[in-house]
């Protein structure tokens, strides 16, 4: 799993920047505070992801497959509200 800032995912992928904006906002998630990590594969099951993510402080709001790639956009639990 690598972390990418949201530069190098617009670079990688063909991801609409204004969409993920309106997006989150409308959740009040601020995209600035968004870790993101990219996987090179979409694994069968994602679950200990999420778990190893959460182990970690932040929580899976997002999980997007492109071009055979699983993208997970994260908060920290604190701005999600949930511990």
């Amino acid at each position: 799993m690598m972390k990418v800032t949201l530069n190098e995912l617009l670079n990688k992928f063909n991801i609409d920047v204004n969409e993920l904006k309106r997006e989150f906002e409308s959740r009040g998630i601020d995209l600035n505070k968004i870790s993101i990590y990219i996987l090179n594969y979409i694994p069968l099951r994602i679950r200990h992801l999420f778990f190893e993510l959460k182990n970690k402080g932040l929580l899976v709001i997002e999980a997007r497959a492109i071009n055979g790639k699983l993208i997970l956009f994260c908060t920290p639990n604190s701005i999600s509200g949930r511990q």
